[in-house]
């Protein structure tokens, strides 16, 4: 039901990215976001230039009798477009649940839509994850799904 729902909103953003026309400028700003999926939470970044972004998520799982914490570290690329942002993002993500923990190096792909200058949607998956050590394990396929919104700082 969640990929069906993440499906509807890229599906959603391709329609109205394909009639925008006004090309984002988010150089040299902070930001930060909110997104929802298996890791809740928040996210703050910096735009390097229009195309490149460094940030971080912080996020928390609860399951049961456990809650996991996130922090997964990013270097996100976006493609090139009007309101309409293609993106691919490389994740180092750190997993700590009750005192184990687990590292993995995340391949996602997704998009943003600019609303205006300053806010974002997004949606994204998670096509790779490489199990660093002991307590990780390899998958491929569509993982993890997310959306959210993003505020950038000018």
């Amino acid at each position: 039901m969640k990929s069906l729902k993440l499906l509807f909103a890229v599906a959603a953003m391709l329609i109205i990215g394909a009639v925008s026309s006004n090309a984002q400028q988010v150089a040299g700003t902070f930001g930060l976001g909110f997104n929802v999926g298996e890791y809740s939470g928040i996210q703050g970044h910096y735009s390097v230039n229009n195309d490149f972004e460094l940030g971080s998520q912080f996020g928390l799982s609860s399951g049961g009798s456990s809650t996991n914490f996130l922090l997964a570290p990013y270097a996100k690329l976006r493609f090139s477009g009007n309101n309409f942002r293609p993106y691919v993002i490389g994740q180092f993500s750190i997993v700590s649940s009750g005192g184990n923990s687990a590292n993995f190096l995340d391949g996602r792909l997704g998009a943003e839509y600019f609303a205006n200058p300053a806010v974002a949607i997004m949606g994204d998956v998670s096509v790779i994850s490489l199990g660093l050590g002991s307590g990780g394990t390899t998958v491929f396929g569509v993982l993890n799904p997310r959306v959210g919104v993003n505020w950038y700082f000018k």
